[in-house]
């Protein structure tokens, strides 16, 4: 008697894959060092200083001092800021004006920096006019954010502690207009180290699988021309087809599917060749399988176990390529991909019906980089201390790269990371220790077939016929003495899998306690 099992493993995966760069970020937020300047208390409650940089327009903060009036002599009212971020280069501002009172809103300001403390020295950075706010013609729109942008020159310098002050405001003062008031301050620029790590810090689920992408050609079908001779000249039949990939990776690797009708036994006539968007050329192959027809969903593999110039045509399965496909590994995938065909010798056209590229992501991490720096150290392990203690460096990247290939992943481990910024100058500001965790684990559904509602039956006859009232299961030939290995169907009922599912993989298991001799 043979006993068998329908294994199906399954589990619920985010992907580990995607790419930051570097962009214009409010380098402020929520849990930044705010004070009010002057720091004097002379606001309501509800509305004190640290609510313009919480990133809720439906807040505000408003200083009873920003009227200049009764005493001009203040110089505006605005704010301190030491953003958690670290040390930034500011290059631009943006401000929304609060719920009420359009003559409360501020209409210059003066943008200052100190590497000392919260408390300065300060430098001035820039000043100007918030000029949609002063428009005299008309108010600006409350909950509204400016619209002409703000821009400013830090000259490239990084601070660490920036102070705003509001030196006008729209008035005309009195009445309500007894105060500044603003909903949300940002300073926009770019951080001067690694930060906004992907996945997020404390992510779960996190697949650890890389992502294959497929692209499918649609510069096909194309005839192939014959090769011929004219006028004494030896004239190839060449045709080029071409495949577009939007997507920007870098390639881990790239195995190529075609199909092409040969009809005459003209395989051995054509030469293939697949070019990358960077020029770089690969031959797949070169005069195989002559006599013989046809290229059908033919695969291209490097790790494929037979070579496609020992196999003989025609071509169905997966080969490995007459040139190295891993040439391309490394490489930018985005732009256009070219496949080339040249037919060399006399006995017919043919047609390339259909190619295309699968490309497989590496598993990365990645992150914003910061401004102007020499480099990064990643460090990678599954081990917090190896981290913590710059034992588990894994690359040392480029200053304006932001991700890093960390190679195979297993299940049910949390992985900890860290991106330590180097300087120009050689100054090395140590990240934060970020962490991910693969999935806890996958269930494994065992649908077992047992003796006594055996729902794996003999095919008795050729028109898919089984026989269900079997209660045993046997591999005799399908014909006793005709040679023929027998066929049985299979059906499973009622399989524990939840909507939803991704089932990793399946497989037959058998296990045998009776034999025939």
């Amino acid at each position: 008697m043979w006993k068998l099992s329908f294994i199906i493993v399954v589990g619920s995966t985010l992907l580990l894959c995607g790419m930051t760069q570097a962009a214009m970020l409010d380098v402020t937020g929520p849990g930044d060092i705010v004070q009010g300047v002057p720091n004097d208390g002379d606001w309501p409650d509800a509305e004190y200083p640290a609510l313009a940089i919480d990133d809720n327009v439906s807040t505000k903060y408003l200083h009873f001092k920003g009227d200049f009036d009764p005493d001009p002599n203040t110089g505006g009212a605005g704010l301190q800021i030491t953003p958690a971020a670290g040390p930034s280069i500011v290059t631009g501002l943006t401000f929304t004006t609060a719920n009420d009172t359009p003559g409360r809103d501020p209409i210059a300001f003066e943008l200052y920096g100190s590497n000392e403390s919260i408390d300065g020295p300060y430098e001035l950075i820039a000043a100007g006019d918030i000029v949609d706010f002063a428009d005299p013609d008309a108010e600006w729109p409350r909950f509204t954010k400016n619209v002409t942008p703000i821009v400013v020159d830090s000259n490239g310098i990084a601070y660490n502690h920036y102070q705003i002050i509001f030196t006008a405001i729209r008035g005309p003062v009195g009445g309500s207009v007894n105060s500044m008031q603003i909903a949300e301050i940002e300073l926009l620029g770019e951080a001067t180290y690694a930060r906004m790590p992907v996945p997020a810090d404390g992510a779960t689920g996190i697949s650890p699988k890389s992502v294959i992408s497929a692209y499918i050609s649609s510069d096909v079908p194309k005839d192939i021309p014959d090769w011929s001779w004219t006028t004494q000249k030896n004239i190839l039949g060449e045709v080029t087809s071409t495949l577009d990939v939007p997507d920007s990776i870098a390639i881990k690797d790239l195995n190529v599917e075609l199909d092409i009708t040969m009809p005459g036994g003209k395989n051995g006539d054509l030469n293939v060749y697949l070019t990358s968007p960077d020029g770089k050329k690969v031959k797949l192959f070169d005069d195989i399988g002559v006599l013989t027809s046809h290229f059908t969903n033919t695969i291209l593999d490097d790790e494929a176990g037979s070579a496609i110039t020992g196999a003989k045509g025609p071509y169905r399965g997966i080969y490995k390529p007459e040139g190295k496909l891993s040439d391309f590994n490394g490489r930018d995938s985005k732009g256009t991909w070219k496949l080339e065909i040249i037919d060399d010798w006399p006995g017919g056209p043919g047609k390339l019906n259909s190619w295309r590229v699968v490309i497989e992501n590496p598993i990365t991490v990645s992150w914003v980089p910061g401004f102007d720096n020499a480099s990064y150290d990643v460090y990678f392990s599954s081990s917090f201390e190896d981290v913590n203690d710059s034992v588990a460096l894994l690359a040392n990247v480029p200053g304006d790269v932001g991700t890093a290939d960390v190679g195979a992943l297993e299940l049910a481990t949390t992985y900890y990371w860290r991106v330590d910024t180097i300087g120009n100058d050689g100054t090395v500001t140590v990240g934060d220790i970020w962490s991910f965790s693969t999935p806890v684990g996958n269930v494994v559904v065992d649908q077992r077939i047992i003796t006594s509602e055996d729902d794996v039956e003999e095919r008795l006859d050729r028109d898919g016929d089984l026989d269900i009232t079997s209660s045993d299961l046997e591999f005799p030939y399908e014909d006793e003495g005709q040679g023929d290995l027998q066929i049985m169907g299979l059906r499973f009922l009622n399989v524990g899998i939840p909507s939803g599912t991704e089932i990793i993989e399946s497989y037959l298991e058998f296990e045998v306690d009776e034999t025939k001799g």
